[in-house]
């Protein structure tokens, strides 16, 4: 990447939760930045504070695949360059595996039990995968590309925002978890595909809980099914538990979260993975003794597998 000042950003999901306290911390660090928001008028004190040559609000839904690289031209109008991308659009959904719905946007409550969590949502399980997996994937691509053949000189940082879930589980997240496991498994086979001559470090962010203006703003949806009222199954128990929650409960700090993000884009050779936080640092040690455990346990058992030739 060019070794310039002030570099410039491009990101999306910048009016709310991470996306906002993204833009904030390049912004405060000196760096310009072409934020992208459903609503332009989202980044109204910011655009008053830093001035349009430090930072470009676009219009952007990533579900829409042909306004990504819309955006990304703006972004070289605009700037000339773009130094990194922080891909954070997103959202999450709660539920058991059978009760949220692909199409039609419904909720089941029984009434006559402790099932009165759930939500009459307008989202439908193919607009998470809209947003988290194929909205990310569009932007993937189209900064890879920008780095390598719009950059000069060539190079450029992906941030992909993903979470620990990448990695670890919790029952009732079904959904949300394999949007997140798509993207770990994604970002994973990108950086073995790169040339090390274009010069493009990619690293994945994965966070625990945060206490972000997302979540307060925009809590998940959460789907409830008749048949899932055992309170000491951990699925049920998670989900009773996160309509109860209020946001307080979350101790995670969003601003202390992006400052560790914002230091690694200086490091020459950043992790391909930074998990951040606590909870999410135990959640994935206990997920890798699980697997090793396993892994052990059976690993006689591929000892004769082989063709007898």
């Amino acid at each position: 990447m060019a070794s310039q000042s002030p570099r410039i950003w491009f990101i999306t999901g910048s009016s709310l939760g991470f996306g906002r306290c993204m833009t904030e911390q390049a912004l405060e660090a000196g760096d310009n930045v072409f934020a992208t928001v459903r609503r332009l008028d989202s980044l109204a004190d910011l655009q008053k504070k830093y001035g349009p040559e430090r930072l470009h609000v676009q219009r952007l839904d990533v579900t829409i695949e042909g306004d990504i690289p819309i955006a990304f031209e703006k972004a070289k109008e605009v700037f000339g360059r773009i130094d990194l991308v922080y891909n954070n659009a997103g959202y999450s959904m709660i539920g058991e595996v059978e009760a949220i719905p692909q199409e039609a946007a419904h909720a089941i409550v029984n009434v006559r039990t402790v099932i009165k969590i759930a939500i009459l949502s307008r989202l439908t399980l193919r607009e998470l995968f809209q947003t988290n997996f194929w909205g990310a994937y569009n932007v993937t691509r189209a900064a890879i590309a920008f780095f390598r053949d719009v950059n000069k000189p060539v190079g450029g940082r992906l941030l992909q925002m993903c979470s620990y879930y990448g990695l670890a589980t919790d029952g009732s997240l079904g959904m949300y978890v394999a949007t997140k496991h798509a993207i770990d498994g994604l970002t994973d086979c990108l950086t073995k595909e790169l040339d090390p001559a274009w010069n493009i470090k990619v690293t994945l962010i994965e966070p625990g809980r945060f206490r972000t203006d997302f979540f307060v703003q925009k809590k998940s949806e959460i789907y409830g099914h008749p048949a899932y009222t055992n309170p000491e199954v951990p699925g049920v128990a998670f989900r009773l538990g996160a309509s109860r929650r209020s946001s307080t409960a979350i101790k995670g700090d969003p601003v202390k979260m992006t400052r560790a993000v914002l230091k690694i884009t200086y490091l020459e050779n950043p992790p391909k993975r930074l998990i951040l936080g606590q909870d999410a640092i135990a959640d994935v040690k206990k997920k890798l003794e699980e697997i090793e455990k396993e892994l052990l346990e059976y690993e006689s058992w591929s000892r004769d597998l082989l063709l007898d030739e």
